[in-house]
């Protein structure tokens, strides 16, 4: 009998101690999720590196309905790290209708301005975009462009820029900033005032895994009416995965 009470004792015993085994992997594993889901790239929320960010070749293209002298200004002068021709305050080009830019000054001639500079503000936390496979970014770049308002030339221009690095991501994640916050970054003032503005600034960043975003609603096509003006670059975002 004593020996029976013994082992129903030690039943009882491997029993509790297996019950709470049970529970303490049970435990490590709803925080191990936990902390899974809180690390998880399938969203932008908080997860964009605040560090510097730099504009990457933005260039400036002129129409006017006719040959005008037009005097060209950048906001933030002090953020500017490569120009070309060099800005040393506004340009002042005499500008012609197929774009043709002949500098007051030299005489030399131009097909476009060239800026790049450093984002004085903190890059904002996005919430929607574009998630495009680096094999897919010449189809998208076709379409999203002429949505812009890119005409064959431009896009071609951008395209052929930006296809080295966006083609070589697995993924990319892409956002076309408003021409609210391209106005805030880097102010652009044209003289004498253009009747259509264009400003077109990609985000983009590298992505070893797709996330799951809302897809981004752009304006609708601008129609180019007047003097015109066109502008695009691109900013590099640091997304934490």
């Amino acid at each position: 009998m004593a020996k029976r009470k013994q082992k129903k004792t030690i039943r009882k015993k491997v029993l509790i101690i297996g019950i709470l085994i049970g529970l303490l992997c049970l435990m490590l594993g709803v925080i191990g999720w936990a902390m899974t889901a809180e690390n998880a790239p399938d969203r932008l929320d908080d997860n964009v590196d605040s560090g510097d960010m730099l504009f990457y070749k933005p260039i400036i293209y002129l129409y006017p309905e006719a040959r005008t002298d037009v005097s060209v200004e950048l906001g933030y002068p002090e953020n500017l790290t490569y120009t070309y021709p060099p800005y040393e305050g506004p340009w002042h080009m005499a500008a012609e209708r197929d774009g043709n830019l002949i500098d007051i000054k030299t005489g030399r001639h131009y097909y476009a301005l060239y800026w790049e500079g450093k984002n004085p503000f903190p890059p904002s936390q996005p919430k929607e975009g574009f998630i495009v496979k680096g094999k897919d970014v010449i189809a998208f770049l076709e379409v999203y462009l002429e949505k812009l308002g890119l005409n064959d030339r431009e896009a071609n221009e951008f395209i052929v820029y930006w296809l080295p690095v966006l083609e070589s991501n697995a993924y990319n994640y892409i956002r076309f900033q408003t021409k609210e916050e391209q106005d805030k970054n880097m102010p652009l003032v044209v003289t004498p005032q253009p009747t259509t503005v264009i400003r077109v600034m990609m985000e983009y960043a590298n992505l070893s895994e797709p996330l799951t975003i809302k897809e981004q609603e752009l304006p609708p096509k601008p129609v180019r009416e007047g003097f015109t003006v066109v502008e695009w670059g691109g900013t590099e975002l640091h997304i934490k995965q």
